[in-house]
């Protein structure tokens, strides 16, 4: 039996084709979707565990400082009034020992700008024990003060160096107090020997030729 189709009513459709286009394009959607999901997750995971690592610090931060504030509470009681005055004056000694003038000197007239010296250093300890070098410094304008701050930033001996006052000095000159953390130096051990260096000092003869066994003087 025959079965006549009119094309004009009833267009032909490749639904093969359109089917597997359409099946493509969604398999390639859920590739794209899976790969997002996964990525999503991952973040999510690697945020929760920098948050529980932030956490952790942050709870170890507060049972540092719970200790330091014990301390400080115990050493404030009245009877550690002289604990406290000797661990202050102990704490000044180990901080003097610890400047050493010619070093501090010596890295100062290296980076000093020119028409700008030093008046007078004070180390001093602060309330975190840390050891402070302030200065006054003399100069005929605040670029050469500024100029010596960023020279200070590129030493290792002084740390965060700032400018803390200024003030019109003598003859026309103006006059700047500057602080900085001082870190000391540490010493350099001495290299060690290398092997097979012979020592070019010959041992002395253990008897001169007018003291040999059977010859008299």
């Amino acid at each position: 039996m025959r079965t006549t189709i009119n094309l004009a009513t009833q267009p032909y459709q490749d639904i093969r084709t359109f089917a597997l286009r359409w099946g493509i394009g969604l398999l390639l959607l859920l590739a794209a979707a899976s790969v997002l999901v996964y990525k999503a997750v991952e973040g999510w995971r690697s945020t929760r565990d920098t948050g529980m690592v932030i956490s952790r610090y942050e709870d170890q931060m507060k049972d540092l400082q719970h200790d330091i504030n014990t301390g400080k509470a115990e050493l404030q009681r009245p009877e550690n009034v002289g604990i406290r005055m000797q661990s202050a004056f102990l704490n000044t000694l180990i901080a003097r020992k610890a400047f050493s003038w010619t070093e501090a000197f010596s890295t100062l007239e290296d980076i000093m700008p020119p028409r700008l010296h030093v008046v007078s250093m004070q180390p001093e300890l602060d309330d975190q024990n840390r050891l402070i070098l302030k200065m006054r410094v003399v100069g005929d304008s605040r670029d050469g003060a500024l100029m010596l701050l960023r020279r200070m930033e590129n030493t290792p001996e002084f740390q965060s160096p700032q400018l803390e006052s200024e003030a019109p000095g003598r003859q026309g000159q103006e006059e700047f107090q500057i602080a900085a953390i001082y870190v000391p130096a540490v010493p350099s051990s001495a290299p060690p020997a290398v092997k097979g260096t012979q020592n070019n000092t010959q041992p002395a003869p253990a008897q001169t030729a007018s003291a040999r066994p059977g010859r008299r003087p």
